[in-house]
């Protein structure tokens, strides 16, 4: 099992990709608030290390290199 911690604003996402072969997988997240900046939350999450976890906005980013890269 891997942990990751996260610090999200309001309308920051996160995307948990599961392989399909996976079925079974346990995730477990958890919040707590963020004592030095009360418009953030601090998320928690462990799950096994064959599972991707991505911040959404990288999720843009990734899409927008491998654009760049096929011209």
């Amino acid at each position: 099992m891997g942990n990751l911690l996260l610090t999200r604003k309001p309308g920051e996402g996160i995307t948990i990709n599961v392989p399909a072969s996976e079925k079974d997988t346990e995730i477990h997240i958890s919040t707590r608030p963020n004592s030095h900046n009360h418009n953030q939350t601090r998320v928690a999450i462990e799950a096994p290390k064959n599972v991707n976890i991505v911040r959404d906005e990288l999720i843009g980013c990734d899409r927008k290199a491998a654009g760049q890269g096929a011209a």
